[in-house]
């Protein structure tokens, strides 16, 4: 067995996407807010124009407090390798899976996963899709094959903008492979992809992810329209 992660990592997973998340609520805020209203100087004896009330800018600095707190990352005692998200960004991961994980970036690798299935609304569309009565048993499992697929892809998109290193995303799962010996299901019965498709994606998926980081670190993303 691995050695557990350092209690950095946690920390380290969490710090860095809350930073943008406070910095994408403070200018969206920002945006959408009158200038102008009044001026003041600050402690930087500069004039300011100030687009906000006092009691304005309290309001959304705690909302944006708020809003982060929404994301929360525990551990579970457990022998199951496991980790999964319910929706609202609550991120449980179990003891057995710390042990399997080798480094930080493979711990990343999973708790960047579960935050997907929660940014792309994935519980709220399976519980949509069953509660429609018109899906069979063998639709549902190739249905969250997919959404697994999906918050693999958003997943590793998702690490490699945070600074965590993609390619620990293949070595992972090529871990996972070498533990399962063999013994999934079927993949047509199964309600995740095996381990050698997400294997063969992943390979496909990583130098994207590469190539989009360092696209956007050398400013070549063309602005939004």
């Amino acid at each position: 067995m691995a050695a557990l992660p350092s209690r950095s990592v946690a920390r380290q997973a969490a710090s860095r996407p809350r930073a943008l998340l406070v910095l994408a609520v403070v200018l969206a805020a920002q945006g959408c807010m009158p200038s102008g209203q009044e001026s003041g100087s600050g402690p930087g004896h500069r004039r300011q124009v100030l687009g906000l009330t006092p009691e304005q800018e309290y309001d959304l600095g705690q909302k944006a407090y708020r809003k982060i707190l929404d994301w929360q990352f525990n551990v579970l005692r457990s022998r199951e390798v496991n980790a999964f998200c319910l929706p609202g960004g609550r991120v449980v991961v179990y003891t057995s899976l710390l042990r399997i994980v080798e480094n930080d970036d493979q711990l990343a690798t999973v708790l960047s996963h579960e935050i997907a299935h929660a940014l792309a609304h994935h519980a709220n569309e399976r519980i949509t899709t069953e509660e429609s009565g018109r899906v069979n048993w063998l639709f549902r499992q190739a249905y969250d094959r997919q959404q697994e697929s999906e918050a693999d892809h958003i997943g590793l998109f998702l690490m490699t903008f945070a600074g965590y290193d993609p390619d620990e995303v293949l070595t992972f799962w090529q871990h996972m492979e070498r533990l399962s010996h063999g013994g999934q299901l079927p993949e047509i019965l199964s309600n995740h992809p095996s381990d050698r498709r997400r294997i063969e994606q992943i390979r496909k998926w990583v130098p994207q992810a590469k190539a989009a980081k360092e696209a956007y670190e050398h400013h070549r993303i063309a602005p939004a329209r």
